[in-house]
């Protein structure tokens, strides 16, 4: 095979490759990760190493609204560096999960074990200039055993929380365009199982969702 035949086959199969990421990413499975172990056909992730996981289709601004539900398997660090939230699409993502200083992301931190003090959201990067409304403290946490949802409304372009079916007091608005849901580790062992993952084309209204 010449040079010229590998880098078309090559191509092909990046090609190929895109194409099939774009259709998974509207299916309840992580897409692309940068450590970890994925098992249950995709829809599990379990990591012990700095490394974040990412999950459904690239949200641009006027083009959908979208919801995801994480269940925390496991999550074994005393000191909540494990983070839930949204990260701005890259051609290949970094190790820090969203919420740390460097990820460029929006996070959801974890409640510490054997504790009851409120956690708060984390912008970074192009989520710094996002306006967060809500008691700064009366958002919780989230720990092991939890269900963790976060709804998506690039038309209004804000963001909804919601842990155990409850939804929370904060919101993020003026959210950029271009973003991805995304989970991550920093210390400790996590492990996420996608339980769900909806998108729609239409506004809220419409949609009859996030009303």
């Amino acid at each position: 095979m010449s040079e010229e035949e590998a880098v078309a086959v090559e191509t092909e199969e990046v090609a190929e490759e895109m194409v099939e990421q774009s259709e998974l990413a509207y299916e309840p499975v992580f897409v692309t990760t940068t450590g970890g172990t994925l098992s249950n056909e995709m829809q599990t992730w379990d990591c012990t190493t700095d490394a974040v996981a990412i999950c459904g289709p690239i949200m641009n601004h006027d083009e959908g609204v979208y919801s995801v539900e994480f269940h925390v398997d496991t999550m074994t660090s005393t000191n909540r560096n494990e983070f839930a939230g949204l990260l701005m699409h890259a051609s290949s993502f970094g190790k820090y999960p969203p919420g740390c200083s460097g990820s460029g992301g929006l996070g959801w931190q974890a409640k510490p074990m054997g504790s009851d003090r409120s956690k708060d959201l984390y912008p970074d990067g192009k989520f710094a200039s996002c306006r967060l409304t809500g008691d700064e403290q009366s958002m919780d946490g989230w720990n092991e055993g939890d269900v963790i949802k976060f709804e998506v409304d690039m038309f209004e372009r804000v963001a909804r929380f919601y842990l155990n079916g409850m939804v929370q007091p904060r919101q993020a608005h003026d959210l950029p365009s271009g973003i991805r849901f995304a989970v991550g580790r920093w210390t400790g062992q996590v492990k996420f199982t996608i339980v769900s993952l909806e998108t729609s084309c239409l506004p809220p209204k419409a949609a009859g969702k996030l009303t």
